[in-house]
Formats: structure tokens, sequence, C-alpha cells
């Protein structure tokens, strides 16, 4: 986290997140760990310096969550902020998409095969999107709402587009950057950085639909981009 988001490691110092990591909600509720005024979260939920983390039928979907909700509470307390909704759930999934080996821990990445990340499903969700006819431009996946993330098909479609975008050599400085404007959740945070990255839109937003409607386990968006001449 603080390698990417470019944080000193001083600033964490003394920083923690209390996780409770539940079964059931209900004795976290009589006890009072569990918050009434939380919304109907689906898997996870991240306020302030808490998390909570519903127990998963894999432990790699588990952690997963761990770490996403985490993401949240990080970017929160280091950069004042997660920015609008597809940016802050597609960071989220993008840190929590990982490979835990040999007590070593590598987030970030593309997974190679399903039987990688059990429970996962983010690829089947934007595949399956597109077979019902929802195939989405970055620009819409960029229109999500605050309570669109209620259900789980923008989940996919977030983590595709952090993937995309962190990856692919024309948006990712851009993409990057966006964490100083991580405060900032209004419309203007996501126009600008298409403005940004706009002389190179024609061939960024042909990769995207290249890259969308050909998502696989294993896919590698460098070498798959179109060389133009």
């Amino acid at each position: 986290w603080c390698a990417y988001f470019g944080i000193r490691a001083d600033r964490v110092n003394g920083w923690r997140v209390d996780g409770c990591l539940m079964r059931d909600k209900a004795p976290f509720e009589q006890l009072g760990l569990l918050p009434r005024d939380l919304p109907n979260f689906l898997h996870g939920y991240a306020r302030e310096q808490q998390i909570w983390v519903l127990n998963q039928p894999s432990d790699y979907y588990t952690r997963h969550l761990v770490l996403h909700e985490g993401t949240h509470a990080f970017m929160a307390a280091l950069l004042g902020g997660n920015g609008p909704p597809w940016y802050s759930e597609g960071t989220a999934e993008f840190f929590g998409t990982h490979r835990w080996s040999d007590g070593k821990l590598l987030t970030r990445i593309i997974p190679q095969n399903r039987d990688e990340v059990p429970n996962w499903g983010r690829i089947l969700l934007v595949q399956n999107s597109i077979k019902a006819g929802r195939m989405l431009s970055l620009e819409q996946v960029m229109q999500y709402g605050p309570t669109e993330h209620l259900k789980s098909e923008p989940y996919g479609w977030s983590w595709a587009a952090a993937y995309f975008l962190d990856q692919h050599p024309r948006t990712q400085r851009a993409f990057r950057e966006l964490r100083q404007f991580a405060p900032d959740s209004s419309p203007l945070f996501s126009q600008q950085f298409l403005e940004r990255i706009k002389p190179d839109w024609p061939a960024i937003s042909e990769d995207w639909r290249i890259f969308a409607s050909q998502i696989d386990y294993g896919y590698d968006v460098v070498r798959e981009q179109i060389e133009h001449r």
C-alpha cells in the first residue's frame, strides 16, 4: 500500500485497523461490535479504522475481502478518501486479488486460473454481463453511483477497469496519480482523468473493448495492446 500510493513508511507508524471476521452477525450486534447503522453489505464493509468481513467458503476469498476492506481503510486514513465508487471499489478489488504462497503475499495480480482464486468470480461476472448484452464502456463504469455496489456485477466491472487502467502503458501513470485526488468523490474526479488521457483515447477505448470482450484468466493487457501505425 505504501509503495503503490507513495506513502512514507513513517506515516503509518501506529496506524491500526480493528477487524471483525463473522460467521454470524447476530453475536457481534449483541456485543455492540457491529453498529446497527451500517448498510446491509454483501460481504464486507469498512468505516474509519474498522472493518467487518463475513467468513467465506474459501480461505482465499476471506483473505481477499480482508485485503479489500483494508484497502478502503488505508486510503481513507492515509489518502484522505477513496474517490468515486468505481475507483474506490476497483482499487480495493485490485489489491484484494492476490497470491499467498510460502508466507509471502503478492497483490494486484491477474489470476492464472479459476482454481487459484476460489469464490472470487470477477472475470465470470464480466463475461456473463457481456453475454447478457451489457458491454460497458469505461465512461459507463465511471458513472456508477454510491449504491450500485450493493450488487455483485459492478465489482467485476470496477475491478476490470482498475486492472486495465493500471496496466495499460497509455493510462498507467495518470491512473496511479489519481491517488492525489482521492478525497474527491464527485464527478469531477473522473472528468479530469478522462481529460488527461484524451489524446490517446481512441487507442485506449479500442484496447478496452478488446480486453472486456476477451477477458479471461491470465490476460496480459500490455502484450495485448494494439500497436497503432
